[in-house]
């Protein structure tokens, strides 16, 4: 794990007032950021963007395995803590998803003049060409009124330069890479997921 203060931390925390957690390896962001709940529960936590190379025990919903090994993805949570009176949104995985395919489309327009056809399949896929090229797991215990800190956790996990997937899942996944023949930033995804995000959760 890196905890290592660096230029684009420091620079990331200036521009959107959150921390980064840069990790090589870890079990799922996700996970992550529930540990870190768990173990500072009675200090003062502040929002944060988590981000790991890789994962090797990602999942999504009700529990599927999500493959996330390949460090030619963008493995991310956004961890949020919000007012104890917050209503946690019924639409919110479906206002993610759109944040996550308008932030991919406008990205991929602007760098590489390409229009992508990517689109969010209910409840959590994110859909590219009839594969699927990312998925969401949003957690919280928003819904417990009796919880003295309520969080909210927005994992997001999008293939994004991976070339080769094992034969299982070529059927059914696939990268920004291997449809449209380019690549794009993890770090313009990154910092558009958080914008969008964040700016999202002020507005709730």
């Amino acid at each position: 794990m890196s905890y290592k203060i660096t230029q684009k931390k420091v620079n990331f925390v200036k521009r959107y007032f959150l921390r980064l957690i840069q990790l090589e390896s870890i079990d799922s962001t996700n996970d992550y950021a529930k540990r870190m709940i768990k173990n500072n529960l009675k200090q003062t936590l502040t929002d944060c963007v988590i981000v790991s190379s890789r994962q090797y025990k990602g999942r999504g919903q009700f529990g599927r395995i999500w493959y996330s090994q390949s460090n030619g993805g963008l493995y991310y949570t956004y961890l949020h803590f919000p007012n104890k009176d917050w209503q946690i949104p019924s639409t919110i995985t479906m206002d993610i998803g759109n944040i996550c395919i308008k932030s991919l489309k406008k990205i991929i327009l602007k760098r590489h003049k390409l229009e992508s056809k990517i689109i969010l399949e209910w409840p959590n896929d994110i859909i590219l060409n009839q594969k699927k090229i990312g998925g969401i797991l949003i957690e919280t215990n928003a819904k417990n009124k009796s919880s003295d800190r309520p969080f909210l956790i927005i994992g997001i996990g999008i293939n994004i330069s991976q070339r080769v997937f094992s034969d299982d899942l070529s059927p059914i996944a696939t990268s920004i890479y291997k449809e449209l023949k380019t690549t794009i930033s993890k770090i313009d995804v990154q910092e558009s997921f958080t914008a969008s995000i964040k700016e999202y959760l002020t507005k709730k």
